[in-house]
């Protein structure tokens, strides 16, 4: 008789093991079947409104221990912005941990801002960790490790793949060890222009320069990051909707922009808007330290005469202060933009180039 029982136990237990096998199976081709067809949705609506993607198929493999999503000859750009040009792109999670997505690319990619050169990127690999809140996607970080990627500036964008880009100088290579790029809305829509519509934030650690370029401070810039937060409802890139958004009192609060560049550190923070035409004006605090020996390295890249060189390192010199004791003296100066032009302090630097905004 416990034999008899142990024979049952065993085979109840295989025959659930067979059911949840085959539970599973089912389950993970519903999935599949529901990522094609949701991404085709997402697709047809996102043209629906403005912009253009396109792909040639969307293949959904990687059972059983994963899903992996392969688009291939694919192409997207929303309301007039940059054009992403793929020939593969491959994006892997596990269906129990689908907000860890890791992606990379193959074949040839090449980014197109409109009357601009193209850039092309020989590879790309990272992840993206994501959260699901008030019916879409309430946050989201991307990690790029190792961007490599290559501009012309001589060849523009529209000839870039034309025969005349053969007899062309060598591209300029440009990589990254790491790109960050993130967005959070907060937990309750915004109901003034005193709340917070969306935090973003953007870092690049590492980004090695052109060796056919001259070097101004460095050949590496260390560390490149912004960080900021758009004010009231966040508009759409058009112009009536931006000019609700700024009458109604909508901001950039800028928590901090941050570079460090050879032996220069510099930082910004401070208030962003838009004025009556719908043109940039800021209120911005900057606090630049190591400057004496960035004064020495643009003496040596040539940017600053030397007899003007003593003289810059004083006028810095005294307009510096040292708040920690143990740290190097730091300068800190407004810097304003209001009517198109860029000032530091007094000092006018230029006018900015205008914003074109597109129309609905």
């Amino acid at each position: 008789m416990p034999r008899v029982k142990s024979r049952l136990a065993g085979l109840l237990a295989i025959a659930v093991l067979i059911l949840a096998g085959i539970g599973y199976t089912a389950w993970w081709w519903q999935v599949a079947r529901l990522t094609k067809t949701q991404f085709a949705v997402w697709v047809a609506d996102r043209n629906a409104h403005g912009a253009d993607i396109g792909y040639r198929d969307l293949d959904v493999g990687g059972f059983p221990l994963s899903l992996t999503v392969t688009l291939t000859d694919f192409h997207g750009q929303d309301a007039g912005g940059p054009v992403w040009h793929g020939s593969t792109l491959i994006a892997r999670t596990r269906p129990w941990a689908v907000t860890h997505i890791t992606f990379r690319t193959a074949g040839d990619q090449q980014v197109v801002w409109p009357g601009q050169p193209a850039i092309a990127i020989a590879r790309a690999e990272g992840s993206m960790d994501w959260t699901f809140g008030r019916g879409r996607v309430a946050a989201a970080q991307v990690t790029l490790h190792d961007l490599k990627t290559s501009l012309d500036p001589a060849i523009p964008a529209a000839a870039a793949a034309t025969a005349a880009a053969a007899a062309a100088p060598p591209p300029l290579m440009v990589t990254i060890d790491q790109l960050d790029l993130g967005f959070a809305l907060p937990p309750q829509p915004p109901q003034s222009h005193s709340d917070t519509g969306v935090t973003v934030n953007a870092a690049m650690t590492s980004l090695h320069l052109p060796a056919e370029t001259p070097s101004v401070l460095a050949p590496e810039i260390q560390a490149l990051s912004v960080s900021g937060r758009v004010m009231g409802v966040v508009p759409d890139p058009v112009a009536p909707s931006v000019r609700h958004w700024s009458e109604d009192g909508g901001t950039i609060e800028l928590d901090q922009a941050r570079l460090v560049w050879g032996p220069l550190t510099a930082s910004l923070t401070g208030t962003l808007a838009l004025d009556h035409d719908l043109q940039p004006q800021a209120a911005l605090t900057a606090r630049i330290s190591g400057f004496n020996e960035t004064v020495d390295a643009l003496v040596t890249s040539g940017r600053i005469k030397a007899k003007d060189a003593g003289l810059v390192k004083m006028m810095l010199g005294l307009l510096a202060r040292r708040p920690d004791p143990n740290g190097p003296p730091v300068v800190e100066a407004p810097v304003t933009v209001q009517d198109s032009n860029l000032s530091v302090g007094p000092l006018k630097l230029g006018r900015l180039p205008p914003l074109r905004w597109r129309e609905p």
